[in-house]
């Protein structure tokens, strides 16, 4: 192994140059090769960071590239067949979320994962941010008790916007089940659910309901398109409730992540637009008077991106996180909730 990790970027577009800059902000990566379809997209990606090769053929990069890993930056259909083809090759693998476009190819991907012994990550970057981490360790060190009830939505409306930047190009393959498989629900709805992963929250069923907004999506078979809007009714071991909610048709809302965490000794709010605070409310005295404080995340709170988790685990030998096998805990979830919207039941998450 090499000192400096040499990576090869799948997929050259807006994901593609986000995992492209954060590997190379590390210092301890280099992008040394990019594969796409677009080999002028390829190029330019290489040469935004300082030299390497471009590709068409992300199996040909694979074998000739001089490559320790591989960032898959990919629509979703992709993940399954490139992660596969990298882990065969004995490349540590980072992967968009959400995993897989089926729970049988998550399985497969983490399966083949833990037979090749490497290092496996998994995009899930909003359970790392600082809120985020400093609410795990309220949560972890037991402040709020028992956790009761939790309330988790993610709001966007890049849909509703004309002034939206995404390229048609992306907000095509996002609207694709052939492409994308779920909608928000595995877009926006993952994110949720691995920070509900990060508080060892343990869901046993899911009630879910999804919605296409037929409108928004003039010559598009409605049974061909994904989810624009999706409500969860989620079921936890210790009898908690989660209601979870995810949207791309949110009016007014850019980016927008919301949780209120309630346990039976107290109770937190996050919010992605205070990237750096938590809200509480626990301990005697604020309980009584039903009083919030802030409190402040500190340098002890601090987690690494999964990028940067990735990158150190393959210096140290150490897993990952959030890696494969979290992405296919979320699968599963993401799975059981596309079931029960499509039956109108409750479904119970197994494995």
């Amino acid at each position: 192994m090499t000192t400096t990790v040499r990576i090869g970027i799948i997929g050259a577009g807006l994901a593609g140059n986000w995992h492209a800059n954060m590997f190379s902000a590390t210092g301890q990566a280099k992008v040394v090769a990019a594969a796409d379809v677009n080999l002028e997209r390829a190029t330019d990606l290489v040469q935004k960071h300082g030299a390497g090769h471009a590709f068409t053929d992300y199996r040909t990069m694979i074998e000739t590239g001089g490559l320790d890993a591989v960032s898959i930056a990919t629509s979703n259909d992709m993940h399954h067949p490139a992660a596969l083809a990298a882990l065969a090759a004995g490349l540590h693998v980072f992967c968009e979320k959400p995993l897989a476009l089926t729970l049988a190819q998550a399985e497969e991907m983490t399966a083949a994962a833990h037979r090749a012994g490497v290092v496996h990550g998994v995009h899930f970057i909003h359970r790392t941010r600082p809120y985020a981490a400093l609410a795990q360790r309220l949560v972890a060190g037991g402040h709020l008790g028992e956790l009761t009830h939790i309330r988790a939505e993610y709001l966007q409306d890049w849909l509703l916007n004309p002034a939206t930047q995404m390229p048609l190009s992306a907000k095509l393959w996002r609207t694709s089940k052939a492409t994308a498989g779920s909608g928000v629900l595995g877009d926006l709805g993952a994110h949720l659910l691995d920070m509900l992963r990060a508080f060892q929250v343990d869901v046993t069923a899911v009630s879910a309901r999804l919605r296409v907004v037929e409108a928004l999506h003039p010559g598009q078979a409605t049974a061909e398109t994904t989810d624009d809007h999706a409500t969860l009714l989620l079921e936890c071991a210790n009898g908690a409730l989660v209601q979870l909610t995810a949207s791309r048709v949110s009016v007014g809302h850019s980016n927008h992540i919301q949780l209120l965490v309630q346990g039976s000794q107290g109770a937190l709010q996050v919010d992605n637009e205070r990237l750096n605070e938590v809200q509480v409310c626990a301990g005697p005295l604020a309980l009584e008077r039903r009083t919030w404080y802030t409190l402040a995340a500190e340098e002890r709170d601090k987690l690494p991106s999964p990028v940067e988790s990735f990158v150190q685990a393959i210096a140290h030998g150490t897993p990952a996180s959030p890696n494969f096998d979290d992405g296919l805990w979320v699968q599963r979830v993401l799975d059981a909730a596309e079931r029960s919207a499509a039956t109108g039941e409750r479904v119970v998450v197994t494995g």
